[in-house]
């Protein structure tokens, strides 16, 4: 009898141990619940601001783009409103059979209104390895509409029959830039003609 009433207080101390230790098994699942939990959330919002920033670049990328092509298309329809169109209006040998060649071309602004600034090379290398220097300093190189800029060439050599081209380059009054292509031909009789001519190009 003895023995069984101190099981009993034994099983209710344990019951009473047990009841007292249950608020901090509950409080310490809340707290593993939490952190679990709150992991999840980080988690998602690692994973949100990852997502929002690849879309964030993304858009600032493609509005770039759109930023630098209307910048282009802007800068190609001023081109086509300005463009320079100059066109060789006389072209001579002053050539007399000997190695003593001197060449005058003339370059007229045809188009658009605007006064252009020139730039002529000082040499020109050609294919038969003869090479063709420009013999004066250009003084006046701002060419108004409709007006001519006269330059001289020549060269110490008694070949003939070959072309030659100048790159013209050319610059407005709001700094664009372009250049043009001439191809010349001094054919054996020593005379001067332009065989093509490119459309001006707008350069950086």
């Amino acid at each position: 009898m003895i023995m069984n009433l101190c099981c009993i207080k034994a099983l209710l101390l344990n019951k009473g141990l047990i009841i007292s230790i249950i608020p901090s098994i509950l409080s310490l699942v809340t707290i593993v619940f939490n952190y679990r939990q709150t992991k999840i959330q980080n988690n998602q919002f690692e994973r949100n601001y990852k997502l929002q920033k690849e879309q964030f670049e993304t858009t600032l990328q493609l509005q770039k783009k759109r930023y630098e092509a209307e910048i282009n298309e802007n800068k190609e329809n001023l081109r086509i409103q300005r463009k320079p169109y100059f066109v060789v209006s006389n072209s001579v040998c002053g050539c007399n059979g000997n190695s003593d060649h001197h060449i005058s071309i003339k370059l007229k602004n045809e188009r658009n209104g605007n006064a252009f600034k020139i730039y002529l090379p000082e040499s020109i290398d050609v294919s038969n390895g003869v090479a063709i220097h420009r013999q004066e300093v250009l003084t006046n190189t701002v060419i108004p509409i409709g007006k001519e800029l006269a330059s001289e060439w020549g060269y110490n050599n008694t070949l003939s029959g070959f072309k030659f081209s100048i790159i013209v380059k050319f610059e407005d009054a709001a700094q664009l830039k372009y250049k043009q292509n001439f191809i010349f031909k001094l054919s054996d009789a020593l005379h001067v003609q332009i065989m093509n001519w490119s459309d001006p190009v707008l350069v950086d």
